[in-house]
């Protein structure tokens, strides 16, 4: 179904913005003739993302949405549980533990979703005010920091091979920290346990070096960056190839 999008510059501004949207032309007509009349800029455009997308696209990026909703809203509930019960981020690190991967499944999703629109004519504003808003599932500093320092304790368990790849998912975690700033956690976390960035199995620019020389270490390293498989999952698979382990 196409809509009628009313768009309009608001003052001090150069880009359009949504005003209004209807099912309708006569209503959107009227709107545009009631703005003319006061003087603003405006246009009516027509929206019709949905007729562009297709049935099947237009329900992988709903189910898309709906997953990242779901997942945030099970973080509010475990940040309320954590307050509630003096839980100090753990109840929040263990629900981001049990959806990370669905998250980076539905973002990775919604990217490549997203870069294929300008060349088929589609508006992403459009599409998600129809299907709903886009949200980006973060763990707060509270959850973070309960994760760095549950993962930490990994080292007497598993040495610093499990706690090499528990770093390298933790990154980034805070809703402000940049790649680059979670790359300097992790290199600080290392220098901390006596380990130099040259112990890291895990480290970019190894993963590079796997994905130029192509074939299954390539697609293992793919997985990882799209959220398909765990740090540790990473890790374990290339030890397989390697002969390291069975």
């Amino acid at each position: 179904m196409k809509r009628f999008v009313v768009e309009t510059v608001p003052a001090g501004c150069t880009e359009w913005a949504r005003l209004a949207v209807f099912e309708r032309e006569g209503p959107a007509a009227a709107q545009l003739a009631a703005l003319a009349l006061a003087g603003a800029t405006a246009r009516v455009r027509i929206d019709d993302s949905a007729e562009r997308m297709g049935p099947n696209v237009t329900g992988t990026v709903r189910a898309a949405l709906g997953r990242l909703s779901e997942a945030a809203a099970a973080l509010v509930r475990a940040r309320a549980a954590d307050d509630k019960w003096g839980g100090e981020g753990r109840y929040e690190w263990e629900t981001w533990e049990s959806v990370r991967g669905e998250v980076a499944r539905a973002n990775h999703t919604l990217d490549y979703f997203e870069s294929f629109c300008p060349q088929n004519g589609v508006l992403v504003a459009d599409v998600y005010d129809r299907l709903g808003a886009r949200v980006r599932p973060r763990l707060s500093g509270v959850g973070a920091e309960y994760g760095r320092d549950a993962e930490a304790g990994a080292l007497g368990r598993g040495g610093k091979r499990a706690y090499r790849a528990v770093a390298v998912e933790l990154a980034p975690l805070g809703p402000t920290e940049s790649h680059d700033e979670a790359r300097a956690r992790y290199e600080a976390a290392l220098a901390e346990a006596g380990w130099g960035h040259a112990e890291s199995e895990l480290s970019e620019a190894r993963l590079d070096a796997l994905v130029r020389g192509g074939g299954d270490r390539a697609k293992l390293v793919k997985n990882y960056r799209t959220g398909v498989i765990s740090g540790g999952e990473l890790d374990m698979k290339l030890a397989q190839l390697d002969g390291q382990v069975a």
